[in-house]
């Protein structure tokens, strides 16, 4: 339970700022519970770095935004 709200708090908190979330080597056990609480919808899962990294390069590119945008002074 604490495990998911922080992985849904950090997708939020990312997803603000444009970005977006991977999920790598997920065990069979977490991807359970990601299927039956339907988070599977939200979380892009994927057995390999590769794969994920991948995943973010074919991505459209206002998903690509950059996590931190720099402050004017």
């Amino acid at each position: 339970s604490a495990g998911l709200g922080f992985l849904v708090s950090r997708y939020v908190s990312v997803h603000r700022r444009g970005g977006d979330m991977k999920l790598v080597r997920v065990q069979p056990r977490v991807a359970h519970v990601l299927e039956i609480t339907r988070l599977s919808q939200i979380f892009d899962t994927f057995a390999l770095d590769e794969d994920a990294v991948r995943a973010f390069e074919h991505a459209p590119a206002h998903s690509r935004a950059p996590l931190f945008k720099p402050t004017s002074r």
